[in-house]
């Protein structure tokens, strides 16, 4: 049983960090931080770090031993300082059981050169929300001001793969064999465990998913993935992995729940409904990959005006354009647009990864 005192006792923990040198603009602009998170993931205490060195992390009204989180990662706004952010973007963490009578063991840290690069990736994001009149006439679409929008990023299909149950690898083996005319293992799966979209009977989204079959079928992957089809469930999702560009917008559209998404940041819409915000991407996304949803507030309750789905429909775009993003809701007076479904119009565009210091 862990001994409690009667006065607490403040613990200093020692870190060591050695960063890697970069350059002027980026050490600048995005110094590192060092975290002390407690088993809740409480932020304890914060200290940001401009050079190598040591560093103490204070830990106040200690009174038994606790198992501490120490993370070295970017200096994140206070609201993004969360175990769950810092870990998005890559922190390097360490575990440490404190105790307010025995001196806590100093702690190392390397950071490496393309680990601090990556702590410096951010992306200017800007964009215009706007409500589609339903009145044949309106030949414009009026902005929507006063709105929050929910920038999300979506996480790599790399990753889905390597996360999807061994039952939806079993699934799409059994499509790959149907699309080359082969029978499938019905034995592999009960009717009520299917999980494709043709058991889901989502009619709308067949066509594309015929059409994706199809230009499967006319690359240089489909006789190896037939292949490994009629082997091994580890040998077919680590070569999915491995050619994920051309199976990517299949996947999806079969199996939308199992794409994730994390917000990223948010953003407020003024009169005209533009909107722009800076958000930093994932360790994990070396493109951005961004979805968008957008509320506003009706008789005092958040109402969302632009939840496009399947997220599916929204995993790849080419954000080099230089033109801002248009999110389309639909509706026509603010009553009607709050109340209607939202739309899945979009146009992508004016979002780019930009250095540490370019903004």
């Amino acid at each position: 049983m862990a001994r409690e005192y009667d006065t607490p006792r403040t613990v200093s923990l020692e870190i060591n960090v050695r960063l890697a040198a970069l350059g002027r603009k980026q050490a600048g602009h995005l110094p590192a931080a060092a975290y002390a998170f407690a088993r809740s993931g409480q932020l304890i205490d914060k200290l940001v770090l401009r050079t190598s060195g040591c560093a103490r992390l204070n830990l106040p009204d200690l009174r038994v031993m606790q198992e501490v989180r120490v993370m070295v990662g970017p200096d994140a706004p206070t609201q993004h300082s969360t175990v769950a952010e810092l870990s998005r973007r890559g922190a390097k963490e360490q575990f440490v059981r404190v105790s307010p009578v025995i001196e806590p063991p100093t702690l190392e840290f390397d950071i490496e050169p393309s680990l601090r690069s990556i702590w410096a990736r951010r992306c200017a994001v800007r964009g215009v929300l706007r409500r589609k009149e339903d009145d044949w006439r309106a030949r414009m679409a009026t902005p929507i001001g006063e709105a929050a929008v929910q920038i999300w990023e979506i996480e790599p299909v790399e990753l889905m793969i390597a996360k999807l149950p061994d039952r939806i690898i079993d699934d799409f083996r059994e499509l790959l064999l149907e699309a080359a005319g082969m029978q499938a293992h019905s034995g592999t799966l009960a009717p009520a465990q299917r999980t494709s979209l043709r058991a889901a009977r989502l009619h709308f989204a067949k066509p594309l998913v015929a059409s994706h079959m199809q230009g499967l079928k006319a690359t240089a992957h489909f006789a190896t993935l037939v292949r490994l089809a009629r082997e091994s469930t580890g040998g077919l999702r680590d070569y999915l992995v491995q050619t994920s560009s051309a199976v990517r917008l299949l996947l999806c559209l079969l199996y939308p729940a199992w794409i994730r998404k994390h917000m990223v940041g948010t953003a407020a819409t003024d009169a005209d409904g533009h909107f722009d915000a800076l958000v930093f991407p994932s360790s994990q996304c070396a493109d951005l990959n961004l979805y968008f949803t957008a509320s506003a507030i009706y008789r005092g309750a958040s109402v969302p005006v632009y939840d496009p789905r399947p997220v599916a429909d929204f995993t790849y775009w080419d954000y080099q354009s230089g033109t801002e993003v248009e999110l389309i809701a639909t509706g026509g007076d603010p009553v009607t647009a709050l109340a209607s479904s939202p739309t899945r119009d979009v146009t992508p565009g004016a979002l780019r990864l930009l250095a540490a210091g370019s903004v």
